[in-house]
């Protein structure tokens, strides 16, 4: 019998951890603006993708508690700071195009032709839509609420905030004191 019931909570929690986005949330936009964000914040490294997706979705669940109307699309376009920057490198990265095989980025910056990328690109949609799916384990195993470069660490150790060890990946992934939700 214990057997059992250790083996049902188990189940019920790696569920939970691959728990997807609702439906009404994964709009084409809200896909191709996480796939963009992610090539944003990690390049073409597709190692750091699956955990800035898990800390937009957890970061969007929290603001959801006291903000109903939030959507996932706002938490991307809010948290990444490449979504809201307007930089040269900036500009080619919002401009991705949802067909991978299709024409290149405008702002193409890169001296490689396009079509030397355009498999990169497709390997970023298929993992975010595996994600998605609830195919894709969150390497930070639900523990980060942000992430940066090793240049955005002195913010971080001059709080009450944790690295967190998520595989090998670019940026650094921090756990963070849960802020009280506070109605608007």
């Amino acid at each position: 019998m214990t057997k059992l019931v250790i083996a049902v909570l188990i189940s019920l929690i790696s569920s939970s951890a691959l728990a997807t986005l609702p439906e009404v949330e994964w709009t084409p936009e809200a896909r191709i603006t996480l796939a963009r964000a992610v090539v944003a914040e990690a390049d073409w490294s597709t190692r750091d993708h699956a955990a800035i997706a898990w800390v937009l979705k957890r970061r969007w669940e929290q603001r959801q508690k006291v903000q109903p109307q939030w959507t996932f699309l706002d938490q991307v376009n809010a948290y990444c700071a490449g979504m809201k920057s307007d930089t040269e490198r900036s500009r080619w990265f919002r401009d991705l195009p949802e067909d991978p095989y299709g024409a290149p980025p405008d702002h193409w910056p890169y001296k490689r032709a396009w079509n030397t990328y355009q498999a990169d690109w497709a390997r970023v949609l298929r993992l975010v839509d595996a994600w998605q799916r609830g195919a894709v384990r969150d390497p930070c195993r639900g523990r980060a609420m942000h992430w940066g470069s090793s240049e955005d660490s002195e913010r971080p150790a001059a709080g009450k905030w944790s690295l967190v060890q998520c595989g090998a990946t670019l940026n650094l992934f921090w756990q963070t004191p849960l802020p009280r939700p506070t109605a608007r």
